[in-house]
């Protein structure tokens, strides 16, 4: 069985995640509280010579649940946030009907003063910044089956693969646990990610109750399949037999624009790596589930849209 996990030099630099899941479309009472094109369509591609990938794509958009994003750094409500008291243990606050987390860098996946391509915590990585939790914008990859199939827009936090660079499978990869609210016998660490995890902070108990469990299919475990809600994609959706449905294009050595992506400042300042180069400007690179080319590496998005061993 082909294993796979992070790669511990690169870690701070390839921690990022697009996250996607399944939701009804037309039943549930908190539906009124999605905000959505309907119907929803899949992705409609056009011919396009001016672009790397030879094509364009449109994506209808869902917005649903919320996630710190925009950094707070002026005015009443920052006064507000840095005199605030009864944050709780997520760090997180409502103050005038709107939710915000605080973050340091010492808290950070990665901090540093280069402001070149990390966030530049000035060498102040004690002091407290502050992120309005906003609206998540997610891309309609698939309609089916009265559901629909959504990957997040941009990168929306910074992890690593797996805490530590060991042999790995998907099944038992801290990123995998702490995406899904999973205690310590589902990660190969032992770490208790019912408190502090994505699936909590990001929805309502009445949000998560409308996103679908979901089989996922492993390619290097032929006879176990993980139940997820939030997850990864794999090399074959992105850039494999199923791309091309996605709105991708199957030549995982092409710059696909519409596998490239950016990040919510929140994630930048928890560690995000932006290229600087001016072609891929503000571009990151992002996870994939699937083995990347040894026991130790998963694959990955780059800046350019090409998948490469993270």
């Amino acid at each position: 069985m082909k294993k796979m996990g992070k790669v511990a030099r690169l870690a701070s630099l390839l921690v990022l995640t697009l996250l996607f899941g399944l939701f009804p479309i037309g039943s549930g009472n908190n539906l009124n509280k999605v905000q959505a094109v309907t119907p929803l369509n899949n992705p409609r591609t056009v011919a396009d010579s001016s672009m790397n990938a030879k094509q364009k794509v449109t994506w209808d958009c869902v917005w649903f649940g919320a996630y710190p994003q925009s950094e707070v750094t002026s005015g009443d409500i920052y006064n507000k946030l840095k005199n605030a008291t009864g944050w709780d243990e997520n760090n997180d606050i409502v103050i005038d009907g709107n939710k915000y987390r605080r973050l340091k860098g010492e808290d950070a996946i990665c901090a540093t003063s280069d402001h070149s391509n990390h966030y530049n915590w000035r060498e102040d990585y004690s002091t407290y910044h502050y992120f309005k939790y906003e609206a998540i914008k997610w891309r309609v990859l698939n309609v089916s089956n009265g559901g629909a199939l959504l990957l997040a827009d941009q990168a929306l936090d910074s992890q690593r693969y797996n805490q530590n660079s060991e042999d790995i499978t998907w099944e038992k990869s801290s990123i995998r646990s702490w995406l899904n609210a999973q205690d310590t016998i589902n990660n190969q660490e032992g770490i208790n990610y019912r408190k502090g995890n994505f699936l909590n902070e990001a929805f309502f108990l009445s949000e998560q109750a409308v996103i679908l469990p979901r089989n996922i299919a492993n390619k290097n475990n032929a006879t176990y399949n993980t139940l997820d809600k939030i997850f990864l994609l794999a090399e074959t959706q992105i850039c494999g037999l199923d791309a091309k449905k996605y709105g991708f294009i199957m030549d995982h050595s092409i710059d696909d624009e519409a596998r490239q992506s950016k990040c919510a400042e929140y994630a930048f300042a928890m560690g995000c790596y932006k290229f600087v180069e001016t072609k891929y400007a503000e571009n990151v690179n992002w996870w994939l589930r699937s083995p990347g080319g040894s026991s130790k590496a998963a694959l990955k998005i780059d800046y350019d849209g090409r998948s490469r061993t993270g």
